[in-house]
């Protein structure tokens, strides 16, 4: 401990020295340039570079005067950028990180503090209402809204409990929208036209018009985005051959032969997007904002999987077999499942929200109330699981279907007010608020297959539980009867599982900057709220049955010589259920402190606490999971889970040197995280359960810069690097969940970089030629979970993502409002294997893999005019 307390230190110590030496330097400059006569006041000549204005504290400040650790992006940048999505800001930012699931789930994380299980710990803001979803089910999300009309993004790092909540325990993200103007017109428009290498092509099309309808009264905006996103996976049909059964052989393991196409560039995606808003001057001091956003969208088919063993990623040919449901009329061995073979999925909200600001004479009050309104579904493909999980074979016959429907609904109702001091001089700046918020959130699962009601043999784990003609019901009777002991529910479905939560939040906050000097501030703030859960767990189907036989002889229940009927007396069908209630209060502190020796140079050290409260969990099915649950030294299933906690303790610096031609912000961070809420998967049963389970750390730094180094050249980039490893040995009865160093699962990968460059050509007439190039890397993951040796669950051929890098270029010119840019993204045309799984996750070792990757490399045409 003590040496790793050493290394912690050596974090801290190092950034602090590299922002003082960069201090030093910048003065030095300074005092360089300066004339000798003496006469010019200091830095008159120092060159001043635009910065965007943030709202990360509740007040509007220039990014470089900001006490704490933010990335953020105007619409501008996002633009030149050929940012379309959140999946682009992530590659961008250090210490941010999106995983994506196989079934369409996400999980966002910042700084290492990452998991799959309970509240979300990291705050999703559209304006001033949080979005981020609870990971409720087994394929939680969250929505992101679409990067059109966009003011800004804020990425804020670090614990932001005290201003955001108990929904930012590792930082916030902020898709700030563009506000009205009650003096001036203004319009946006932009349309794109893109061809994907062996895809389908890409466009999008997007207008926004505001200014006053009465002049200096009221303002409106209004703005309409449609995209689609080319596919460029094909749905086929075929046959293939296990050559590997024990699948180490990965993508060779399978020799695949190509029938027919079905689906052509099957995984296309749209997004529809419309908002208005209206800024109402009611009187010189008080003002009106409402506002409502609408966004949908819908993904065609799959999530981005395909099938190695069927694809050529060196040729950007990439496919995956498309199991296509029999028709029982003609297969009687097949009963009748309801929708299409596709995974497809759809994904809406609408946000209406009213912001009213009132300037009194000492202060501002602000009140933000909001309702978030949203309804989310995804097929996912379960044909390989459920043949895998039933039968321990890895070909399903032909017509055998499995599907999974996931379904997510989420009602929030906030509720904010902020009255902060309105001097922006005085050596006391305060803030004060109360925060309300009511959330419903419901998820369900039906599981259907078409195959299971006349499969000879039921199997858990190679050991058979049910047979045709067997025990319990005799002869004339199915496996599944035999096993389940009640038939499939109509649709095919044998597992239905519905959790709805219902969760408050009441809240108090305050925060204060005391100015100590004229170079030396102080900052302390707290958050006091009182956490309010209740959820309610429904279980039907066969699967869930509680009096199912499993195979287990008549004579057991009906005495020997009895007889056993389906439905009926020790038999008849019962369904668990379970409610379950929690009620937490959360304090989250907040101290820091900014020294500011001039206007070229800012230091900052800030302590901080983040919250998540608990919850409960799902009940995972009787029997088939008690061996695993064993292993790991339980009886059951822990219905409950307990609140965790961070503390981060952070140092930065932000500074101008070389006379303003370049800015440099950098920070150090360490975060102890305590009684981590974590998702642990039950291998053989293919379920899982949330339980607390150790202490974690995640301790990096972060560096971003931006120099001018001649006219009309700038370069701009970023450096992230996070660690975030378990502190001890994570035990649970003779297993051991995560070993002591291991990685936290869904933390960023350790190293995050980014650099672009930008050259703005000499005018020729009216024309303002520009050229760019981006480029990122991702380092390779941490070993964490399946991929670390010795974890429970470890599987030898489960492999991190790996590193990659990713160029993107443009090549335009302005000329008026208009800005006509060719570009090249994916310029390599990288494929890493982002997301490597067995084809029947989450049952391991399918010589069947797959994975998702990149878009291939992308050429296009961008026409904008604002």
């Amino acid at each position: 401990m003590r040496g790793f307390r050493k290394i912690n230190a050596k974090i801290l110590l190092g950034v602090a020295t590299t922002a003082i030496m960069a201090a030093t330097s910048a003065q030095a400059q300074v005092r360089q340039e300066k004339p000798a006569s003496g006469t010019q006041a200091e830095g008159q000549d120092e060159i001043v570079m635009a910065e965007i204005v943030v709202t990360a504290t509740r007040r509007s400040e220039i990014l470089s005067k900001v006490p704490i650790s933010v990335s953020a992006f105007s619409q501008k940048e996002l633009e030149a950028r050929g940012v379309r999505d959140f999946s682009d800001v992530i590659r961008l930012t250090p210490g941010l990180s999106l995983q994506k699931s196989s079934i369409g789930g996400n999980e966002v994380s910042i700084r290492g503090i990452a998991s799959s299980a309970g509240a979300s710990t990291t705050g999703i803001y559209i304006d001033e209402t949080p979005i981020q979803a609870r990971n409720l089910g087994y394929a939680p999300s969250t929505a992101f809204p679409s990067l059109f009309d966009i003011e800004r993004i804020e990425v804020l790092r670090g614990p932001q409990g005290t201003l955001f909540g108990a929904g930012s325990e590792g930082g916030t993200v902020r898709f700030i929208q563009t506000e009205p103007s009650l003096a001036d017109y203004s319009y946006r428009g932009r349309t794109e036209i893109a061809s994907t290498r062996s895809g389908a092509a890409s466009y999008e099309v997007g207008a926004a018009i505001g200014g006053p309808l009465v002049q200096g009264m009221i303002g409106f905006r209004v703005s309409g985005y449609y995209r689609r996103n080319g596919g460029w996976i094909d749905d086929v049909d075929g046959t293939y051959t296990i050559l590997d059964p024990s699948a180490a052989s990965y993508g060779d393991s399978i020799s695949f032969n190509k029938t027919s196409t079905i689906n052509k560039n099957a995984n296309f995606d749209t997004v529809r997007l419309l908002r208005g808003a209206l800024l109402i001057d009611v009187s010189d001091n008080f003002t009106l904002s409402p506002s409502i956003t609408y966004q949908k969208m819908h993904n065609n088919d799959g999530v981005g999987l395909f099938w190695l063993g069927a694809s050529k990623p060196d040729k950007a040919q990439y496919a995956r077999y498309l199991y296509q449901a029999g028709d029982p009329a003609t297969n009687p061995a097949l009963t009748a499942l309801s929708g299409t073979n596709r995974e497809e999925g759809n994904d809406r909200f609408f946000l209406p929200a009213l912001r009213v600001n009132w300037d009194i004479d000492f202060a501002s009050l602000t009140s933000n109330t909001s309702y978030y309104d949203r309804l989310q579904s995804q097929r996912a493909d379960y044909t390989r699981y459920y043949f895998r999980y039933l039968t321990q074979q890895f070909i399903p016959p032909a017509g055998a279907r499995a599907n999974s429907d996931f379904a997510n609904k989420q009602k929030n109702f906030v509720q904010e007010v902020r009255l902060q001091s309105g001097n922006a001089d005085a050596s006391l700046q305060w803030l004060v608020g109360a925060f309300y918020s009511d959330n419903v959130q419901q998820a369900r699962q039906p599981i259907s297959q078409n195959f299971t009601a006349s499969l000879p043999v039921i199997s858990f784990g190679g050991i058979p539980f049910g047979v045709s003609d067997g025990e319990p019901f005799g002869p004339g009777s199915t496996a599944f009867l035999n096993t389940f002991g009640t038939p499939l529910l109509p649709g095919s479905v044998s597992y239905d599982e519905d959790r709805r939560v219902d969760e408050s939040q009441l809240a108090g906050f305050a925060q204060a900057d005391l100015r100590l000097s004229s170079t030396l501030k102080l900052t302390a703030g707290v958050r006091i709220a009182r956490n309010r859960f209740k959820q309610r767990v429904d279980l039907l189907g066969p699967e869930s049955n509680i009096n199912a036989p499993y195979g287990t002889p008549c004579e057991v229940y009906a005495g020997p010589g009895g007889t056993c009927t389906v439905g009926q007396g020790p038999l008849t069908p019962a369904y668990p259920s379970a409610t379950s209630k929690k009620v937490e209060t959360s304090v989250t502190p907040k101290f820091g402190l900014t020294y500011e020796p001039d206007s070229r140079n800012l230091f900052y050290a800030t302590a901080a606490k983040g919250f998540r409260p608990g919850g409960s969990g799902p009940i995972i099915p009787p029997n088939v999971c008690d061996a695993d649950l064993r292993d790991l030294g339980y009886n059951s299933a822990p219905t409950t889970y307990d609140s965790d906690s961070v503390w981060s303790y952070e140092m930065g610096s932000k500074n101008r040197i070389f006379g303003g031609r370049a800015s440099i912000a950098m920070s150090g961070y360490v975060i102890k995280w305590k009684n981590i809420q974590t998702n642990i998967g039950l291998p053989t049963c293919g379920y899982s359960f949330v339980d607390n389970a150790g202490s974690a750390t995640a301790k990096g730094f972060d560096v971003s810069f931006e120099v001018r180094l001649i006219e009309g050249l700038n370069i701009t980039g970023s450096v992230g690097y996070t660690k975030a490893t378990f502190d001890d040995d994570v035990i649970r009865g003779t297993g051991v969940i995560f070993p002591a160093g291991s990685g936290v699962p869904g933390a960023s990968a350790p190293w995050n970089t980014s650099v672009s460059g930008v050259y703005n050509l000499p005018p020729i007439g009216d024309l303002n030629f520009y050229t760019r190039l981006d480029f990122t890397h991702t380092s390779r993951e941490r070993k964490a979970g399946a991929t670390q040796s010795g974890a429970f669950g470890f599987n030898p051929l489960a492999r991190p993502a790996p590193a990659y890098s990713t160029l993107n270029a443009r090549i335009g010119f302005t000329v008026d409002r208009f800005d006509l840019s060719a570009f090249v993204t994916n310029i390599t045309d990288a494929h890493p294997y982002l997301t490597l799984i067995p084809a029947s996750q989450p049952i391991p070792y399918d010589p069947v893999w797959a994975s998702t990757t990149l878009r291939p490399r992308t050429v296009g045409l961008t026409l904008s005019i604002k």
